[in-house]
């Protein structure tokens, strides 16, 4: 819904019953001014029958002629003959009281287009859009405000302006039992300023607010002493096209009138206009004859200059051409100098790596990441706590070329060294087992003199005892040598 709150717009006008027929063609579009209705869009009816108007017609000519047989037979019954032969001369009387408008009322029911034009429910694909709600609100308070008297109902869609027209046939029956048609009987229809609170609050859900009102802004300016503003008069649809057409026709002649007297200074405009064209026309003669002469003159001087100009650029051509292959050349040696330059940058980083591997080696030898005790000569994974030796391997890991040269050179010194240390350490081997053999043998000759002394005397003296411990001492110490040359013996096996 828009965020601008519109008026809920309800009008009442008096009906009489011989308008039906002509209310009736209205609906149909039969006749009359239709020029302002779509065609393509069919109107709706609400409430009552397609033959409603006959039907109210029908019902008031009903209560005409019963409350006549009722006259009629009071006036019997009172025994008054002359007055009944009058009643009876005069006929059936209309079943209301005389007034400037019409027994019957005619109600109008809308809002401002832009309302309606507001309503996006189509768009969300929502069924009921606000014509829809605002027929439902509508016909709801119709038929609960008027009950029976309600006659006719019908949604206008064919217009500007989407509105509800509805037909009341306000019937009250009297103390004397006759009934008529009243419009009093109702009091939105008594009172107009009530009509307008009642719509106003029957239409608040929608979002629409009551009418300005006008009526109390007056009674306040009187009240003031000021002078109230002018009452606002409804003009009926059809009043206010005849006065548009008529304005607007009026219009239409002035401009025609307009219209006649440009077209006069228009025909005049346009001789002086020719006079004066066929004037120019003869300069223009005359100066595209002088400019002919000039182009010519202009022409020769020009292919002169293009002669000069086609000269030049071919000099200029071949001095460009022999710019452009200079610096061709100069390209060239620049990019071989740039490759060579960048072939040494990539050796010298090479070397400095090599270099660097290199060192890094004999440092690992200075660290232990090279084990002196294996033959070949190998890099020990460093430990990952070892900041040192880490850098160390990670060094000569960016040279293979340096490891391998610190190899070569390293390798044939390394296997001498490693074969004089064997040969050494099998010699010092072969001494350590033969002196282990003579302490043996001397150690098994003890014993058995030993053995031998404990058999012939077979006592337990203190001499005897200490050299009981001498022995034991011995044996303990032999075990001890026989287990490293053991050992000594299986490592040389594996190497």
């Amino acid at each position: 819904m828009s965020e601008q709150q519109f008026a809920i717009v309800g009008r009442m006008e008096g009906l009489w019953p011989h308008q039906l027929p002509t209310f009736e063609m209205h609906r149909h579009r039969r006749g009359g001014d239709c020029g302002h209705v779509d065609p393509s869009r069919k109107n709706k009816l609400l409430h009552g029958s397609e033959t409603w108007a006959a039907e109210a017609a029908a019902r008031i000519d009903e209560i005409r002629f019963e409350n006549y047989n009722q006259e009629l037979a009071a006036l019997e019954k009172r025994r008054r003959k002359t007055e009944r032969l009058n009643r009876i001369v005069e006929g059936p009387r209309d079943p209301w009281r005389a007034s400037e408008h019409g027994p019957m009322r005619e109600m109008i029911l809308t809002a401002n287009k832009d309302f309606f034009a507001s309503d996006l429910s189509s768009f969300f694909g929502e069924a009921d859009g606000l014509e829809q709600q605002f027929e439902e609100v509508a016909l709801a308070w119709l038929k609960q405000t008027f009950g029976d008297d309600l006659v006719h109902a019908r949604a206008d869609l064919d217009e500007t302006s989407y509105h509800i027209h509805a037909v009341i046939l306000p019937i009250e029956t009297g103390k004397d039992g006759r009934r008529m048609v009243q419009p009093s009987k109702h009091a939105v229809i008594a009172d107009y300023e009530h009509f307008q609170d009642e719509i106003g609050k029957v239409f608040a859900p929608l979002g629409l607010k009551r009418g300005e009102e006008r009526a109390k802004a007056g009674r306040a300016a009187y009240a003031r002493g000021e002078t109230p503003p002018p009452p606002r008069r409804h003009v009926r649809p059809k009043k206010w096209r005849e006065q548009e057409d008529l304005r607007l026709a009026a219009e239409r002649a002035a401009l025609e009138a307009a219209q006649a007297e440009q077209q006069r200074k228009t025909a005049e405009a346009e001789a002086a206009l020719a006079a004066e064209r066929e004037a120019i026309e003869a300069a223009e003669i005359r100066r595209q004859q002088a400019a002919a002469a000039a182009v010519a003159a202009l022409e020769a001087a020009q292919a002169e200059q293009q002669r000069k100009t086609a000269e030049a650029e071919a000099e200029l051509a071949a001095k460009r051409e022999a710019i452009k292959t200079a610096e061709i050349r100069r390209e060239q040696a620049a990019a071989q100098a740039e490759a060579a330059l960048e072939a040494e940058r990539q050796r010298l980083a090479e070397q400095a790596e090599e270099q660097d591997a290199i060192l890094a080696a004999v440092e690992a030898l200075g660290t232990g990441q090279i084990d002196p005790t294996q033959d070949t000569v190998t890099l020990a994974p460093a430990a990952p706590e070892s900041a040192e030796a880490t850098e160390v391997e990670t060094r000569i890991a960016r040279s293979p070329r340096g490891w391998n040269r610190f190899l070569a050179a390293l390798t044939p010194g390394w296997q001498r060294l490693r074969q004089a240390a064997r040969e050494e350490a099998d010699a010092a081997l072969a001494l350590e087992k033969a002196r282990v053999a003579r302490e043996h043998s001397e150690i098994d000759g003890a014993w058995q003199d030993l053995a031998q002394m404990a058999r012939e005397f077979r006592i337990d003296t203190g001499p005897f005892k200490t050299a009981k411990e001498q022995v034991r001492k011995v044996l303990a110490r032999w075990r001890i040598m026989k287990a490293r040359d053991a050992k000594r013996s299986g490592k040389n096996q594996g190497e």
